[in-house]
């Protein structure tokens, strides 16, 4: 028996999904839909599926699990679109940012009997520093020496949270389990805010009087934080920053309060406090760039009191799902 996966979005993320998968091609069928239908030839032709539809409901017919791959603001009308033609017993999972908001489509348009777990990717180190997107940008290892956070309701059935489980074990990834309300928060910190940081940052210099000298000089430190400003689209930024808003709010609160801090400091002329403030943020980002680049937790083997199974075990557990439909309903 083999598994029928397809996957929705043949980006990044969702071609490095498939790529990674190739390994295991004879017990998984990879089918592939993109919008752009060079894209899919390219994915179909570098391994990454097997074949592709254009059809975007046909493609989810036969589909034991499906992966939506996709910008945060193209799920909802995904889901609109594909809900009607989800056989029982599938599983979809998603791998944007945010998962509350998702959960909430999840449960008003999906059919009873098909179930949702989410994804939160997180990228290999070796490719921390690596901001490309579409499919030329796709490797197989991509999630390597990495947490994959797993995202389900309480009443998702332990059949459809394992088969995440075990595919973030295909991956390569090491799983880290959370909720929809803290996954939401913790990506708002450090996948959201750095976006809004870099997009007022952009606009309060691109957009004033002396950029047209002042671009001239801008050079590493400008290119840093101005790079943030184009990681997701600005259709997908702006419906999370409205999905979110408790979130959004609370932490741009605290990043307005931290430049009024720095602000008053710079106004007092208090080197003291100024060394110290970026002494602490120099130490805390050396650490964690050491941690992340080292990927420190690899030893991290239980998680949330679970053992992660070895890739042949989830194989196999991965085969097994399409004997054991689950039964209950999101």
């Amino acid at each position: 028996m083999t598994v029928n996966i397809t996957i929705i979005g043949l980006g990044k993320i969702g071609g490095s999904i498939g790529l990674a998968l190739a390994e295991h091609g004879q017990l998984l069928t990879r089918l592939g839909h993109n919008r752009s239908v060079d894209a899919s030839r390219a994915a179909m032709k570098a391994g990454a599926i097997d074949r592709y539809e254009i059809n975007l409901p046909n493609s989810v017919v036969n589909a034991d699990l499906v992966i939506l791959a996709l910008p945060f603001d193209q799920i909802r009308e995904t889901l609109e679109i594909i809900a009607p033609c989800l056989k029982e017993g599938v599983v979809v999972m998603d791998t944007a940012p945010l998962k509350q908001p998702i959960l909430d489509w999840v449960n008003e348009l999906l059919p009873q009997g098909r179930h949702y777990v989410g994804l939160t990717p997180v990228l290999n180190p070796k490719y921390l520093y690596e901001s490309g997107s579409g499919f030329a940008h796709a490797q197989s290892d991509l999630f390597h020496n990495a947490v994959l956070g797993i995202v389900a309701s309480q009443n998702t059935p332990g059949e459809a949270v394992k088969l995440g489980f075990d595919l973030v074990n295909l991956l390569k990834a090491t799983p880290y389990f959370s909720d929809p309300v803290e996954m939401d928060g913790l990506m708002t910190a450090v996948h959201l805010l750095p976006q809004w940081l870099a997009v007022s940052f952009v606009n309060i210099t691109a957009n004033k009087p002396g950029w047209k000298d002042a671009r001239k000089l801008a050079g590493h430190p400008y290119a840093l934080v101005a790079e943030g400003a184009g990681l997701d689209t600005p259709e997908a930024l702006a419906l999370m920053a409205k999905s979110n808003q408790p979130n959004s709010i609370r932490l741009i609160d605290s990043l307005v309060n931290g430049l009024i801090k720095l602000k008053q400091d710079i106004l007092a002329a208090d080197q003291t406090s100024l060394i110290s403030a970026f002494t602490m943020a120099k130490k805390d980002e050396t650490l964690w760039r050491q941690e992340r680049e080292g990927f420190q937790w690899a030893d991290e083997r239980m998680i949330s009191g679970i053992k992660a199974p070895t890739v042949g075990e989830a194989l196999g557990r991965f085969i097994g799902f399409g004997l054991k439909r689950p039964k209950k309903q999101l």
